[in-house]
């Protein structure tokens, strides 16, 4: 026999033990009451599952834990749902040691509905086992010569509650049985013949088994019913906020709730209704459709002159652009303010990228925000400008990678998403219930955050200048405000006014940066399969300097295996698009499912001139702004390495 210590916090340590019911009438203050005398366990040996080993508690004075029960009692449950405040039927006092057996007296709540149609059940018979759930402290195992366990004996344990069940486990005691606790005999009872009456008890008992079998049946199905009605109930509450926050149609949200539509469904659908909206509002609307030669003939630096001198002689395509825009978003023109239509953004595509977007099979609609085009202004001011030196951007990330674009925006955008599921479990006994669980949710709320860029331009430049003012102007202003909100994407503090990046998102996958192999890359897929996440839209993220790393190294020694191939801007890794920029920091590598991240668009790319930046020396300040927010839809969706050498 070996002595053992139990774990306390363990919950399949709490075993449950049956025991019976009795009435007695007792004198009390001279008035006959009903006591319900119980007997809370024997030494009889009672198995927890048909499989297991029997279990003998222990009813030595020192072996039986009551310190406090005896004053304080237990509470008194059904079916031993412990965790429902409508299951506390009633609480057993003066809780005992005698005669080898735990005793107590039974009192019914008054408060309690239930506990009245329990206490009707006792009385009329139908209802007379009940089960103790009790904690071990220290075991001692009893093993065969094969070294199996026959038998386990509670040295010391504790009682932690009691419920009124429909068939106990320790058929021992019972009313009907003989035994030192069973009183209250009839007269018939006793003058009938001994087998007759084993008999009669024994159909009776099995008949207010059934019963009571039956009724407590009703009732679970009752409160299974109950609580999922509540659980839909809470749903449907649920979807017709989100329908209310995103500004939803009733019809939609009946539609959501008829077809019982999930969150991720719903989350969907939204995304979709919003990208549609955006098709004729906001950004969506300053793309005119113009033509490559009203492309060519569009002039920024024309129409910044012109909101400047409040003259548009000179500039009267842009003005019927800017009319245009500005009549669709039902806004009147401002001094100094003009709108840049959504086509001259994107006039200027980069070819490496067309290649990308065409290698990961997406359509090419990101804007040009890679390349700048600058010099010195003097050297501008000529007869005719054949070209100029370029000063190299950072290479935008979050639309060449597929993030999901929602343009056109008016109001706030909330967006939930499921993250917890009910709780299915496996019950260890007849009498054990199932434990209450329900789903969580949460929701990525998407605001409008402003980004800026400044530049000074003289007049003089602007009257001048070929073509090298409009390039400067793009890279400064376009080009310098698109990469910031591409960075805040990617690393943004979701502070000071900036989105939440990737890089604090809590709940993404993390990769070992050290010694940067294959099994590595392959732990960038895996963190993201391990969240449910089969990506859409996958792809490997990461600096110039990492990209070189990993064409050098190989999957598999002695081969010519690079992890990455293709060159080092753009080139595969196990099996997805890899692409490198300097947007990302120092040894970083991100992989994940780049339409998992939300860029919401509200407005356009508006442009502010100040005629009185330098008054004196006719300098221009013209300043651009564009409000929009990021959000990463799944975390689960990315993982991330740092450090990598």
């Amino acid at each position: 026999m070996k002595p053992i210590q139990r774990d306390k916090e363990r919950d399949e340590s709490h075993v449950s033990r049956a025991f019976s019911i009795e009435r007695l009438r007792e004198k009390v203050d001279d008035k006959d009451v009903t006591v319900y005398r119980v007997s809370l366990s024997s030494e009889n040996p009672v198995r927890d599952w048909p499989w297991a080993p029997p279990n003998v508690l222990s009813h030595d004075r020192s072996a039986v834990d009551l310190d406090g029960i005896s004053e304080r009692g237990l509470p008194l449950f059904v079916n031993h749902r412990a965790r429902e405040i409508g299951s506390l039927v009633g609480r057993i006092v003066n809780v005992k040691l005698a005669n080898k057996r735990l005793v107590g007296d039974l009192k019914f709540s008054e408060a309690n509905p239930e506990a009245a149609m329990v206490r009707g059940m006792v009385d009329e018979g139908t209802l007379t086992d009940m089960s103790i759930r009790a904690e071990p402290i220290k075991v001692q195992r009893n093993e065969g010569a094969n070294g199996e366990v026959e038998s386990v004996k509670w040295l010391r344990w504790r009682p932690l509650e009691a419920s009124v069940v429909g068939i106990g486990a320790d058929q021992s005691i019972g009313i009907g049985r003989s035994g030192p606790e069973v009183v209250n005999k009839s007269a018939d009872a006793e003058g009938a013949g001994m087998d007759e009456q084993e008999k009669l008890a024994a159909e009776a008992k099995a008949k207010a088994e059934r019963d009571a079998a039956a009724k407590i049946e009703s009732s679970k199905q009752q409160h299974d019913a109950a609580f999922a009605e509540r659980v839909e109930r809470e749903k449907i509450a649920t979807i017709r906020k989100y329908g209310q926050m995103n500004g939803i149609s009733e019809d939609v949200v009946q539609a959501w709730i008829s077809r019982g539509a999930s969150f991720d469904q719903i989350a969907d659908d939204i995304l979709k209704i919003q990208k549609a909206r955006g098709e004729t509002s906001g950004n969506a609307v300053s793309a005119l459709d113009l033509t490559d030669k009203q492309k060519k003939q569009y002039s920024l630096t024309r129409a910044i002159l012109a909101a400047n001198t409040e003259n548009w002689k000179e500039a009267g395509f842009e003005l019927e652009c800017h009319t245009a825009i500005a009549e669709r978003l039902n806004k009147i023109p401002e001094k100094g303010h003009f709108f840049v239509p959504q086509d001259i953004q994107r006039r200027q595509m980069d070819v490496d990228m067309r290649a990308l977007a065409q290698r990961m099979g997406l359509p090419f609609l990101s804007r040009d925000l890679n390349t700048s085009d600058a010099g010195a202004g003097g050297f501008l001011v000529q007869t005719s400008v054949m070209g100029f030196d370029e000063i190299m951007r950072n290479t935008s990330v979050l639309m060449r990678m597929g993030a999901t674009s929602l343009p056109g925006l008016r109001d706030n955008v909330t967006i939930p998403r499921q993250s917890a599921s009910a709780t299915a479990e496996w019950l260890a006994t007849e009498t054990a219930g199932a434990t209450e669980s329900q789903q969580a949710f949460v929701q990525l709320a998407l605001s409008p955050k402003t980004v800026s860029a400044y530049t000074e331009v003289s007049r003089k430049l602007l009257l001048q200048s070929s073509i090298g003012v409009e390039s400067m102007v793009n890279s400064d202003l376009g080009a310098v405000v698109g990469l910031a909100a591409d960075l805040a994407g990617l690393s943004g503090t979701g502070a000071s006014g900036q989105p939440l990046g990737i890089d604090n998102v809590s709940g993404i996958g993390s990769v070992t940066g050290t010694s940067l192999a294959f099994d590595d890359i392959l732990e960038f897929q895996t963190d993201v399969a391990g969240g449910n996440i089969m990506p859409s839209r996958g792809g490997y993220v990461t600096t110039p300097a990492v990209a070189s790393l990993c064409i050098q190294r190989v999957k598999y020694a002695s081969t010519a295996s690079p992890l990455w191939e293709g060159n080092i801007w753009n080139g595969t890794m196990q099996g997805f698009p890899a692409m490198s920029s300097n947007q990302v920091a120092t040894a970083v590598m991100y992989f994940g499912d780049w339409s998992k991240v939300v860029v919401a668009e509200w407005g356009t790319l508006e442009i502010d001139t100040n005629p009185y930046a330098s008054f004196a020396a006719g300098i221009i300040g013209v300043r651009a702004m564009y409000s929009l927010d990021i959000g990463v839809r799944y975390p689960a969706a990315f993982s991330r390495a740092a450090s990598i050498t």
